[in-house]
């Protein structure tokens, strides 16, 4: 029904039986001797339906009070109602499995934004630091021109003002302020998996994204 398959099995019953001796009543040659026997399985003539998990089984059988054929309408009717289970669940874990994929794709959409976030943080930081050298390397600078300035000697004095000057170059190759291009809030085109690990929340990972439904189910 409905696209789905249900398995049944149909088997005749054993019951337990005495049975005699087949080899004492070939030799028995008269009605009042003794045979003995013993209690065996031996198929009973009845018939049996079986559905259903292997831990839960339903079954339709021949009694006394009924037949197989009688109970044929509840069989039925539990195939359409098991039917009708099967279609819910499925329905439910699809729609349970689009969800948790939803919220994996938010939450890797939010991981990227936050590790962006983070990455100018660190350049922010980075610049202030950076600017913070420069400033110093200048007034550094021109403590030695002072200095030099006032030195009596003139091979020291240019001495410490070549000095000055390379520092002042140093200044201006740490100072951002002296990068335009780097004054900009960036967003990389590529970013790596690895990147993002650490701004997914707890139970999720960029390396697992939600299995498909039979995989969850299995």
């Amino acid at each position: 029904m409905e696209g789905i398959a249900t398995g049944f099995s149909m088997f005749e019953e054993y019951e337990n039986r005495p049975v005699m001796n087949e080899d004492e009543l070939k030799e028995a040659k008269y009605d009042w001797q003794r045979v003995r026997s013993t209690v065996q399985k031996v198929r009973s003539g009845k018939l049996v339906i079986r559905t259903g998990s292997r831990h839960s089984p339903v079954s339709w059988a021949d009694r006394k009070r009924w037949s197989l054929a009688d109970r044929l309408p509840g069989l039925f009717a539990y195939v359409e109602q098991s039917t009708v289970e099967t279609i819910e669940q499925c329905t439910r874990k699809e729609r349970e499995h689009i969800e948790r994929r939803q919220a994996w794709e938010q939450a890797l959409e939010r991981a990227r934004q936050l590790h962006v976030t983070d990455l100018n943080r660190r350049r922010l930081d980075d610049q202030l630091a950076a600017s913070r050298r420069a400033g110093d390397l200048r007034r550094y600078a021109d403590r030695i021109d002072r200095l030099a300035d006032a030195m009596d000697d003139a091979e020291p004095a240019l001495q410490a003002h070549q000095w000055a000057a390379w520092t002042r170059s140093e200044a201006d190759l740490n100072d951002p302020l002296l990068r335009p291009t780097d004054l900009a809030y960036v967003t990389p085109e590529q970013i790596k998996d690895s990147d993002l690990e650490a701004f997914m929340p707890r139970g999720m990972s960029v390396w697992r994204p939600p299995p498909p439904v039979d995989d969850a189910g299995s």
